[in-house]
């Protein structure tokens, strides 16, 4: 695949109507657990459809890979920077879209008109001069099947009415942004790992 964490956490994190990563220290309980390392390997896994970093359960959470310490060490900064400027305990999440029956040749046609000047009309993304500009949304350089947006789709449909089009998030209505999903499901992509119950 040829997408960037950037492709989904938008504002390299930064983005609160874009799963960003304020708060996910305290969250996923590190350094208590495992539980961030496996998150993060969650998505490189499934939403970039590549090969997790090693680390094993029984392994002390120092043996962890640098990359991922330095994933880690971005979030910690990202909430100390948070609370320089805030007092309010940082909310996660897309905010909540309510579930509408979507029609997928409807999607299409949102598509053309407000996604494909970014993703291209095949979902192929832009890679001009084979550097990254907008994320594929299917075929080979895409997600797989099991990544977060997908397989819960009232993630995807609460991203897209939050932050699509890009620089212009909350122009899409509910509707249009449930009948987006129902469209994007129906393209081919990578299969994905099995999603094991409760992850």
């Amino acid at each position: 695949a040829k997408l960037h964490c950037g492709s989904c956490h938008l504002d390299s994190g930064r983005n609160p109507d874009s799963s960003w990563w304020v708060g996910m220290i305290k969250k996923y309980e590190y350094p208590s657990t495992h539980k961030l390392f496996a998150r993060i390997n969650q998505c490189f896994e499934r939403s970039m459809n590549g090969r997790p970093f090693p680390i094993a359960d029984s392994e002390p959470v120092s043996a962890a890979s640098d990359e991922i310490k330095a994933y880690i060490a971005y979030m910690q900064w990202l909430d100390e920077e948070y609370a320089k400027n805030h007092t309010e305990k940082p909310r996660s999440g897309f905010p909540a879209v309510e579930k509408i029956t979507g029609e997928p040749l409807r999607g299409e046609r949102i598509f053309r008109q407000k996604c494909a000047v970014c993703h291209q009309k095949e979902g192929e993304g832009r890679y001009r001069d084979n550097i990254y500009y907008r994320p594929a949304l299917w075929g080979d350089r895409s997600f797989n099947t099991s990544a977060g947006l997908l397989a819960k789709p009232e993630k995807m449909a609460a991203f897209l009415k939050a932050n699509m089009p890009f620089g212009f998030g909350g122009h899409l209505s509910a509707e249009e942004s449930w009948d987006l999903v129902e469209f994007l499901k129906t393209k081919k992509r990578p299969a994905g790992p099995p999603i094991k119950p409760g992850s």
